[in-house]
């Protein structure tokens, strides 16, 4: 019987050694002092890449992780906790999935290349599959040398398979912009795509769009399609490898600004090539007006929030030329500032207002900021041609503080026999009346098509427009108004 003994010695032997086996999975993935062991097993194979504070829970039972730091050759990452739940029967078939991962605050940092710090290799394929059915961060900072970005809470689900790793189902949201869509990257070849949906208010109206991204890293083609308030097509590419430089086309149709009454661009195109520190921009289209239609051209250069305007060519359209304005100058668009001289050639007024055709040709210097009303000057007006078939001529400086409060200064208007001089200011809805005026109008119906007659006067008025104060000379000769008529 001796071989009976010897067989129940072989497979008592198999048993405890079964039963150590499992009692060791059981205390590696359901104790805590288990998890701390494979924690320190993890940090030492990662040769500080990988930094835990604090373990708590256990594998089976839900693992709370404090304090985690994860730094590659280029990338920093920081979670202050990290909390899981690994499915353990999806171990039997081979993959590591955790039903539900939460993060809170996690911080992603770009480290700067440098001699001591070179590139790491490509991310080794792993023999298993990875996956998050619900992944949760509280919120996420992604930090470069040139620019921080902060979200919100930010939802997704992930598979790394094979060196790829998918991101389904992301929703986010940074300075009140709310994004959705997945990605994919390939993390041995850092071959990008990513298809987001954005929506925001800009001016209080809704706003949206969908963008594609794909290449490898850090050059990627980009196609955006904005759906409102206006619709918009953009194609061009993005280099990430420094601070982002674009080269981009934007195409539109039926353009509107936000919060601007009277004003649409029914199409246009324009080019941008360059980075927030330096660009340059072409652009060219139609735009409508108060109802009145004209075309436009573009170009300058602009770095972060100024925009110097090279070239700006705006031709009204008429049944006959009506010339055209052109400007150069600079816009602060942080500051909310601009400072413009513009010049026009053959500009028919009729195009603003029917009953006062003709053709000027003049400069002026437009200055004006929103801080956060309007506040606007046109100083050294210079302007001739002819109005109603009179000699026109204009010179002074105007200037507008709104909601309502106008300051002249040398203001100077003749046409043919007529001339108003005005100085001083009127403001405050009229309540505020402080103006010396000069006037010759030998003919007022080349101001005023539905009068007739004539006035000179030199007055100073004061007060206010329900209680004005004032003193000086009138004088009307045959004032006709409609069926009202005066005599001298």
């Amino acid at each position: 019987m001796k071989w009976l003994r010897r067989t129940l010695v072989v497979i008592l032997g198999l048993g405890a050694l079964a039963g150590a086996a499992v009692a060791g999975v059981l205390w590696l993935l359901g104790t805590q002092s288990g998890a701390e062991w494979l924690s320190e097993r993890l940090q030492s194979r990662a040769a500080g890449a990988l930094d835990i504070g604090r373990v708590e829970g256990s594998w089976l039972g839900g693992l709370v992780l404090h304090q985690v730091h994860v730094r590659l050759p280029r990338d920093e990452v920081e979670i202050d906790t990290l909390r899981v739940v690994w499915n353990a029967s999806a171990a039997l078939a081979g993959s590591l999935v955790f039903d539900t991962v939460r993060a809170s605050p996690v911080r992603y940092k770009r480290l700067p290349a440098s001699d001591e710090l070179a590139e790491g290799g490509a991310f080794p394929a792993l023999p298993f599959a990875i996956r998050i059915e619900d992944g949760d961060l509280e919120s996420l900072t992604l930090e470069t040398d040139e620019d921080t970005l902060s979200f919100g809470p930010t939802r997704f689900g992930a598979r790394l398979t094979g060196g790829t790793l998918t991101l389904d189902d992301v929703t986010t949201e940074s300075g009140g912009v709310v994004l959705s869509g997945r990605g994919e990257v390939g993390l041995q070849t850092l071959h990008l795509v990513a298809d987001l949906d954005w929506s925001a208010l800009i001016s209080d109206a809704p706003a949206n769009g969908h963008f594609r991204l794909e290449g490898d890293w850090p050059v990627l083609t980009l196609h955006h399609e904005l759906s409102a308030p206006f619709r918009s097509v953009a194609d061009g590419e993005l280099d990430v490898s420094g601070i982002p430089r674009v080269d981009l086309a934007v195409e539109w149709q039926d353009l509107v600004l936000p919060g601007v009454a009277g004003f649409a661009s029914p199409s246009g195109r324009a080019t941008i090539s360059g980075a927030i520190d330096g660009y340059r921009f072409d652009s060219s289209g139609a735009v409508v007006v108060e109802g009145r239609a004209a075309d436009f051209t573009a170009a300058g250069s602009g770095q972060a929030g100024l925009i110097s305007l090279s070239s700006f060519v705006f031709s009204p359209h008429a049944a006959t030329s009506s010339g055209e304005l052109s400007a150069k100058g600079e816009v602060a668009i942080d500051t909310r500032e601009w400072s413009l001289t513009v010049d026009a050639r053959d500009v028919d007024p009729s195009w603003w207002v029917a009953d006062w055709p003709g053709r000027v040709t003049g400069s002026v210097h437009v200055r004006g900021r929103f801080d956060p009303a309007l506040s606007a000057s046109a100083e050294g007006i210079d302007v001739q041609g002819r109005l109603r078939g009179y000699a026109l001529a204009a010179k002074g400086a105007v200037s507008f503080d709104a909601p309502s409060v106008w300051q002249f200064d040398g203001v100077h208007v003749s046409s043919g026999p007529n001339s108003v001089d005005v100085d001083g200011r009127l403001g405050a809805g009229g309540e505020e009346l402080s103006l010396d005026v000069s006037a010759r109008i030998a003919q007022i119906g080349l101001l005023f098509p539905e009068a007739d007659g004539a006035v000179d006067a030199k007055v100073m008025l004061g007060g206010s427009w329900r209680a004005p104060r004032g003193r000086g000379r009138i004088e009307a000769r045959a004032i006709k108004l409609g069926a009202y008529s005066a005599e001298h």
